[in-house]
């Protein structure tokens, strides 16, 4: 019998087959991992796309309500006319014309330079009227000359034509008093609208007394006809707003006013806060290295340029001579305990101005001087940009109001020595410093010496000024003092 063998496979052929059989379910296994992270990837992809959408809808539906809150919150000036009364005709802000128009799209000749007081009055009245334009409002720059008894009404009857409230706000306190007395006032206001209401601004204003309070005598010029003195009661009937730079000013008027109404004066002004307009062409950031005749540079070392400025009159007030003295010893004390914190330290060159103690040596062992008796602010202007700190002294803020946003402009610190100003005037730390005692001047010197290295200080306090400072801001403020409903519709 023959035996037929039968076919095994060959090891070797079984261990192929295997491998392939192994390889086989390897692939399907991959093949099933990348076809799970695939659906996983396209989940997450669209799972990031529907979050994404998400969040950019709920981005631009928070933004637009933000927007609407900010609108709601505030106050819409549209339906005011605005009608500026600037100081003086040859303010030059509209060269040629006593009447000009503000509207959309038109330009203020503002003054390219600051050298007297008219300049500044001009400067700031001016900016005031640029404002209106540039919130979108409409109005009229006049002047306070010969035909304002003409281009006031005619103003007045334009607002009116245009069924618009009418605010007319007179730069500054002087002329507002002026024109208070002036019988043309009195019969315009008598035949103008009910909505049409007078703001007196400025800082020229005696917070605290009354003319009727004043023994003139058979003096012409005094009282209601003082020329250099504003009193709150030679506004009333006139004016229904006047305004001050500082807060401190305002409670003070305030309670003034209210004596003045006990005594029986009539129709007496509110007060209310408007900030200082700084003037932005006192800003000379490519002359902060110059040289000025009144502030020695002294060696060519680096110095701190600071100007001690005491505000006073030696006829007037004589009894502050002892306070004053007191406030500078501690200046000075506190500039010895910064030169000897570190003996290589900047040195600080001073000039004094309007001090009533006047030495003829100051006692600081590393310091240049001068003495400048009374320095007009409009010599100060020019000397803005080499100054470093200035320095008032004195217990009254209302010699330094008119000054302190000038200079911060220019961007110089400021250092109150026993005035601690309010929060409306510097940055305190930043751009403006408050000492009380030697030790406190001496860390504000190390604070300013850290910033002055590349225009750095400088920079940062013209940027506050801009802001602090702005004629815009002080506009609407006045407004708002004037038609209160604007805040209060809100």
């Amino acid at each position: 019998m023959t035996m037929i063998p039968i076919g095994l496979p060959d090891s070797s052929e079984a261990d192929e087959s295997g491998e392939d059989v192994s390889d086989d379910f390897s692939c399907h296994s991959n093949w099933r991992m990348l076809k799970q992270m695939q659906a996983s990837s396209g989940f997450k992809f669209l799972a990031l796309v529907i979050g994404g959408g998400i969040t950019f809808v709920f981005t631009v539906v928070f933004y637009c309500d933000t927007l609407l809150i900010i609108r709601h919150l505030t106050p819409d000036f549209t339906g005011t006319n605005v009608i500026i009364v600037a100081p003086l005709v040859k303010c030059n802000l509209a060269p040629g014309e006593i009447s000009f128009a503000l509207s959309e799209g038109v330009s203020v000749n503002l003054p390219s330079s600051i050298s007297t007081h008219t300049d500044l009055a001009c400067w700031q009245a001016g900016s005031m009227a640029q404002a209106v334009v540039g919130m979108g409002l409409q109005g009229t720059l006049l002047f306070l000359d010969a035909s304002l008894h003409e281009t006031l009404p005619r103003a007045l009857l334009a607002a009116a034509a245009l069924r618009q409230r009418a605010a007319v706000v007179v730069w500054n306190h002087a002329s507002a008093q002026h024109l208070a007395s002036r019988p043309w006032v009195k019969l315009l206001q008598a035949a103008q609208p009910d909505n049409a209401l007078w703001a007196s601004v400025g800082s020229n204003l005696l917070d605290d007394r009354l003319a009727k309070d004043i023994s003139c005598g058979k003096r012409p010029h005094c009282g209601c006809s003082d020329p250099q003195n504003t009193y709150v009661d030679c506004l009333a009937g006139a004016f229904s707003l006047v305004t001050l730079p500082l807060p401190d000013q305002v409670d003070v008027l305030r309670d003034t006013i209210q004596r003045g109404k006990l005594s029986g004066i009539q129709g007496c002004p509110s007060a209310a806060f408007a900030n200082g307009i700084a003037a932005k062409v006192l800003w000379s950031p490519d002359n902060s290295d110059g040289v000025v005749e009144t502030l020695p540079r002294g060696k060519p070392a680096p110095e701190i340029h600071m100007l001690v400025d005491c505000g006073g009159d030696n006829a007037t007030h004589p009894s502050k001579e002892a306070m004053e003295q007191s406030l500078l010893n501690r200046l000075w004390a506190g500039v010895d305990r910064y030169h000897g914190a570190q003996p290589l330290r900047k040195n600080v060159s001073v000039t004094m101005a309007n001090c009533r103690s006047m030495h003829k040596k100051i006692p600081i062992a590393k310091a240049s001087f001068v003495h400048a008796e009374r320095l007009d602010p409009a010599k100060l202007f020019s000397t803005l940009s080499s100054l470093d700190v200035y320095v008032t002294v004195g217990s009254d803020s209302r010699d330094h109001v008119s000054i302190i946003p000038q200079v911060q402009m220019g961007g110089v610190a400021v250092l109150s020595i026993g005035n601690a100003l309010s929060k409306e005037v510097f940055e305190e730390g930043v751009t403006g410093f408050t000492a009380d005692t030697p030790s406190e001047v001496h860390q504000a010197l190390e604070s300013i010496d850290k910033r002055l290295m590349g225009n750095v200080l400088k920079r940062q306090i013209h940027e506050s000024a801009l802001t602090r400072f702005s004629a815009r801001g002080a506009l609407e403020q006045v407004i708002l003092g004037l038609f209160p409903a604007l805040a209060t519709s809100l």
